[in-house]
């Protein structure tokens, strides 16, 4: 019996320990049908995990850092890509680490990854556009079919606002106002046209192109439980009842 409990609780101690993820990992990135040679640099401090993902395409490279907490073999976190913050998640089995990098619960960048024992740093950072391209096409991804919902109540003023995204690329926006009492009044403005995600700089814009007006910009970011910040203003994301 006493043999049987000490087994026990060497089991329960094991399975509390938290494998250190710190080390230097080697292998692919792919987004998109394609795929670079990529390194993982990891760090970590009890159960903050910090560290770097270098991409290697057209004889440059591109860093990024990440931060996140790890739990056992596992991590979750936040990978800071062209100035807009992805979520990741991480897995190592034995010496060999998947990562996936994505929006909205949404992967589009998955790497495959080899702990390296080499002690050789990065290459210099030089720009590239595979993560650019893939910020924009997963936020297009995120939106075709979907719809875009705020609602606000200011004083004896009810507001909506719908941005609703068909896949083949056209949109239809409604603002509605209404007040709020024993004499209700109501309002409404619309407009269609053409929409796509494009990228400026370091941050990913909304772009909507209304019928015989000119193309507007709205910078776009992830926020939690699938909120989404346009133009600075929180949207939930829906499901969208008039295209697909």
């Amino acid at each position: 019996m006493k043999t049987t409990l000490t087994f026990i609780l060497v089991v329960i101690l094991l399975k509390g320990q938290a494998q250190n993820l710190t080390g230097r990992w080697k292998g692919q990135m792919s987004a998109e049908g394609e795929s670079a040679p990529s390194t993982l640099t990891l760090r970590q401090s009890g159960n903050t995990l910090t560290g770097s993902v270098v991409l290697i395409q057209n004889g440059g490279s591109e860093t990024h850092q990440l931060s996140g907490q790890a739990n056992g073999n596992m991590a979750t976190g936040t990978l800071i890509v062209n100035g807009v913050g992805l979520a990741f998640e991480l897995q190592v089995t034995g010496e060999q680490l998947a990562l996936a990098i994505g929006l909205l619960g949404q992967a589009f960048l998955r790497g495959q990854y080899a702990r390296s024992t080499a002690n050789s740093s990065a290459t210099a950072p030089a720009r590239t556009q595979l993560q650019a391209t893939g910020v924009a096409a997963q936020w297009e991804q995120a939106f075709r079919g979907r719809r875009l919902f705020r609602h606000k109540v200011q004083s004896f003023l009810s507001f909506k606002w719908y941005y609703d995204f068909c896949s083949n690329g056209f949109y239809s926006y409604r603002e509605e106002s209404q007040t709020i009492g024993e004499y209700s009044m109501s309002s409404a403005e619309s407009e269609q046209g053409t929409w796509r995600v494009v990228m400026r700089g370091s941050v990913a814009y909304l772009e909507c192109s209304p019928q015989n007006k000119a193309p507007s910009l709205r910078p776009i970011a992830s926020l939690a439980q699938g909120q989404v910040s346009l133009d600075g203003q929180r949207f939930s994301l829906d499901t969208n009842q008039n295209c697909q």
